[in-house]
């Protein structure tokens, strides 16, 4: 499963530039998802759009790491869940006007998640010297991300220092003297991961820590 970018950032408080999409056409779903933005919401509440369309023009979109959206037609599960299993990492419903349809829409996206077995939120943290690093996530055992996590990092005396659930994990080093101080953390929210591992290696003696990488489960 590829990262959701637009939701990392809105998870550190960042804002997202996104396109809207209207045409059904796979070459213009393409040329716009390399022209840089975070986010592409393809409408299917107007125009003449539809699930056919759909399946050809999120995975154009899924050829890079522009966040796909989708805009069903309406506060239907039927259609929401639809959206979801064709690609969609994101959707946007309307005609919602008070806390019950709200509840509806929200029992949809819990609904697909069960019966997904909504287990991809297992992630793990590997850390060694000199800011070596390693992660993973999105796995369906801690065992799998533990594993990621230290195959990918590259340096002596690496090891798990945390797993990640529903979270976010954050390194940062010393960028004057990289093999020396470094503070890690996790949390829910990425930003508080970050200053919460920026904090701990100017506790350990930084003086000009930087966040040098940084993961969040996709379910986190």
């Amino acid at each position: 499963m590829r990262k959701n970018l637009a939701l990392a950032k809105w998870r550190a408080g960042q804002s997202t530039i996104g396109g809207w999409l209207s045409l059904a056409n796979t070459h213009t779903a393409e040329l716009m998802a390399n022209a840089g933005f975070d986010w592409l919401c393809v409408d299917m509440q107007h125009g003449l759009l539809d699930y056919g369309d759909l399946r050809h023009m999120l995975p154009a979109i899924s050829t890079t790491d522009t966040t796909p959206i989708v805009r069903v037609a309406g506060n239907d599960p039927k259609d929401i869940m639809k959206v979801l299993d064709a690609g969609s990492m994101g959707v946007i419903v309307p005609l919602v006007n008070n806390r019950a349809e709200a509840a509806a829409a929200i029992s949809a996206l819990c609904l697909l998640m069960a019966a997904n077995g909504a287990v991809h939120a297992a992630g793990a943290l590997a850390v060694g010297v000199c800011g070596a690093y390693g992660y993973g996530y999105d796995y369906r055992k801690v065992t799998d991300a533990r594993a990621a996590a230290m195959k990918q990092c590259v340096g002596g005396a690496c090891k798990i220092v945390g797993d990640i659930r529903r979270g976010c994990a954050a390194l940062a080093i010393d960028a004057k003297h990289p093999c020396g101080s470094f503070g890690w953390a996790i949390n829910s929210h990425l930003g508080k991961a970050e200053n919460a591992s920026l904090k701990r290696c100017y506790e350990f003696g930084g003086r000009d820590c930087v966040v040098r990488a940084w993961a969040c489960d996709e379910k986190g």
